[in-house]
């Protein structure tokens, strides 16, 4: 490939002409250097503007992460950013260039495998960057023909290093069976492809690296970052480091296509043309968003979440909603209502695998820290069943537990417009702790919208919910505050039922 190498001819020819010789001689020196070792002109300096986010990412592999994530945007650089850190590694020593000695932290032989979606995105993209920056004399026979295995697609180089290529078309066990120092995953891998990507580098304490535009939607690979995701997302750097209790390291970095240099305006425009907000947050940002849209997407963490509570406010009730479960957690929460109706959700439990038992002592716990004693308890309608086991009902057990409770409303569509409502009129907040409500309302979306009236009404999707159904069932239930004017005497289940007439009665609205 001809070195990208600008040259100012008005300059050249000003010269006078033995400097002008040397200038041409110098010139042509250099573009064999270049030749030679296209590595000489990635983010030097001497060549053109500096890609930083590329910088922070080679910084973060040569740190050691055990997984760390590219998220760029289209045509943003990422693909080539891991592609060269990839060739930096495998290469010798001395055919590093000085500016990127810093990030090469392997000595050969370098084993390294690179997945992608399927051969043609391989042979027509990967291989086009490794052609592109590879030093070609580091592969045996010094040409990429005389390197690479198409039979068992392995690209090899002189100093015993290799680079394998699979596919995410593959199932799990035609990825396995290899110990690797590296797996580089170009764009989403599939949940069995990351999981065996992990075993491969296991043994040699490896990294698994991810250079791809999230346009999956709230996937597996949002679960992985999730919680870089949120630091970064709020970070001026738009980077973070987070470190798991089990002493995983993972880093990521975002990348806007207006972080590389070398895009115009004209080119982004036209790439960006016709595509949704949402689509444009996933292929200009590089930023994990639902695909189908949020059913909360009114949602903002700088207006609706507050700082943790450490005893309740004077005069205000409390209701407690629970959406029940044992192999599928088990979701309950506390709101207060303040005399103004603000409805604050000020503690939760996410309960998997504990008994109705179990989760009735927590509740117990949770009343006793925070002093309150609920107006009431709801619950999903799901508790009334009876078992065909015990004749029992798992709201009867609750309550032979000390927790009384009493049906939830569960229109689905009903149940979200009232807490629609609540967002738009900031009458709900969310205390920062309620960590498991945090992540199920950045998820919670709709599903793909119907063709055709027959195909039925939009839903959401009915996946990691539970949190998120507690919560429609506490603002259904319609607490108020503890000024309300009611009639004497009248308890809550009759303020409901009378709430709910009045309302189908009320005389229609004039339109204008």
């Amino acid at each position: 490939m001809k070195p990208n190498i600008t040259i100012d001819k008005a300059r050249l020819e000003r010269l006078k002409p033995a400097d002008r010789d040397k200038a041409i001689e110098a010139i042509r020196n250099l573009e064999a250097a270049v030749t030679a070792n296209p590595l000489l002109r990635y983010n030097n300096p001497k060549f053109g503007p500096i890609h930083d986010k590329q910088i922070v990412f080679h910084e973060m592999v040569a740190a050691g992460y055990a997984e760390v994530a590219y998220m760029g945007g289209n045509q943003s650089g990422k693909t080539t950013s891991a592609t060269v850190d990839d060739i930096i590694q495998a290469i010798d020593a001395d055919a590093v260039p000085d500016h990127l000695k810093r990030f090469k932290k392997h000595s050969p032989p370098f084993r390294c495998r690179i997945g992608a979606q399927g051969r043609e995105e391989i042979e027509d993209f990967i291989f086009e960057k490794l052609r592109e920056w590879l030093p070609m004399d580091q592969l045996v026979g010094g040409t990429w023909k005389t390197a690479y295995d198409k039979q068992h697609h392995v690209l090899h180089f002189k100093n015993k290093s290799y680079f394998q290529f699979k596919t995410y078309q593959q199932d799990g066990q035609q990825w396995g069976g290899s110990t690797l120092d590296r797996v580089h995953c170009d764009e989403e891998p599939g949940l069995v492809h990351l999981k065996e990507s992990r075993i491969r580098v296991m043994r040699r304490e490896g990294q698994v690296l991810f250079s791809m535009t999230p346009v999956e939607g709230l996937s597996h690979m949002y679960d992985v970052f999730e919680d870089a995701i949120e630091i970064a997302e709020h970070d001026d750097s738009g980077s973070a480091i987070t470190t798991t209790e089990a002493g995983i390291t993972r880093a990521l970095v975002y990348s806007d296509m207006d972080d590389n240099p070398w895009l115009t305006e004209a080119s982004k425009a036209q790439a960006l043309e016709g595509l949704s907000e949402e689509e444009r947050r996933a292929r200009k940002q590089g930023r994990f968003v639902a695909m189908s849209g949020l059913v909360y997407g009114r949602f903002d963490r700088e207006t609706h979440v507050i700082e943790p509570i450490d005893r309740l406010p004077q005069n205000v009730n409390v209701v407690v909603s629970i959406d029940p479960g044992f192999r599928h957690a088990a979701a309950i929460q506390w709101h207060y209502i303040d005399p103004q109706d603000n409805m604050v959700m000020f503690e939760e439990l996410h309960l998997k695998e504990h008994t109705i038992k179990m989760q009735c002592e927590q509740i117990h716990m949770v009343n006793a820290a925070y002093n309150c004693e609920p107006m009431y308890y709801v619950i999903d309608t799901s508790a009334m069943d009876r078992s065909n086991v015990t004749g029992r009902s798992d709201q009867s057990e609750y309550a032979d537990n000390g927790i009384v409770t009493i049906p939830a409303q569960k229109k689905v569509t009903a149940g979200i417009n009232r807490c629609r409502e609540r967002l738009d009129s900031r009458g709900f907040h969310v205390t920062s702790n309620c960590i498991n409500f945090l992540k199920e309302i950045r998820q919670y979306r709709w599903k793909k919208p119907p063709k055709t009236e027959s195909e039925g009404k939009a839903e959401p999707v009915k996946s990691n919910d539970h949190q998120m159904d507690a919560w429609r069932y506490a603002v259904m239930s319609r607490p108020y505050g503890p000024n309300e004017d009611i009639p004497n005497n009248e308890t809550h289940l009759e303020r409901v039922v009378r709430e709910e007439i009045e309302e189908l009665t009320r005389a229609p609205v004039p339109m204008a």
